[in-house]
């Protein structure tokens, strides 16, 4: 198993830009929508969504590895677009809540979201999400077939990735200027 985890890093580090691509227009509305005044307020939409794309990752990593390729493509399809589907309706909830917390609406659904962490569902959204770089983890998990070796890959892959991300981190010091909080919140 040993000689798998070094393909997960250089895997991860080579293909991480792409996740940083694609996990951009979904994290940074959560670290620039709301004004946070400490430290940990601001990194906790950061924590939030990389918990959920880790737990994701471990989850198809271990049912990669599990499956070792039986179960087909058309699992994986549907579940990518479910994924996708319920990551869309995520953030136009949040978008609305937060954006227009005035509307009839928005003031209903709120106490029904009060107890979801949205950044963590879109993490996890996002982890199930079957981009490139992903399928081809995937890919390299199934030949394995194991759920263990396929956890530990993907939590490599994880680490590697996550790198691209944490200049996000920083762009919580921005929500304090409200026309950057209204960007995060329309966007």
């Amino acid at each position: 198993m040993l000689e798998i985890l070094p393909r997960a890093l250089f895997l991860g580090l080579s293909t991480g830009i792409f996740c940083l691509g694609t996990c951009a227009p979904v994290m940074a509305p959560f670290m620039l929508s709301e004004e946070r005044s400490a430290y940990k307020d601001k990194l906790r939409p950061f924590l939030l969504f990389t918990a959920g794309r880790f737990l994701a990752y471990v989850l198809i990593g271990a049912l990669a590895g599990w499956t070792g390729g039986l179960a087909g493509n058309a699992l994986t399809r549907s579940l990518a677009g479910i994924s996708l589907i319920l990551l869309a309706l995520l953030m136009v909830i949040y978008g609305l809540t937060t954006g227009f917390p005035q509307l009839r609406i928005c003031t209903m659904i709120t106490p029904y979201l009060r107890g979801i962490r949205a950044p963590f569902a879109a993490g996890l959204l996002m982890g199930v999400n079957l981009c490139p770089p992903f399928l081809i983890a995937a890919a390299d998990v199934f030949v394995t077939g194991s759920a263990f070796g396929g956890a530990a890959f993907f939590m490599v892959f994880f680490a590697a990735t996550t790198v691209f991300l944490v200049p996000f981190i920083f762009l919580g010091y921005l929500s304090y200027l409200p026309a950057v909080r209204a960007v995060g919140r329309l966007s």
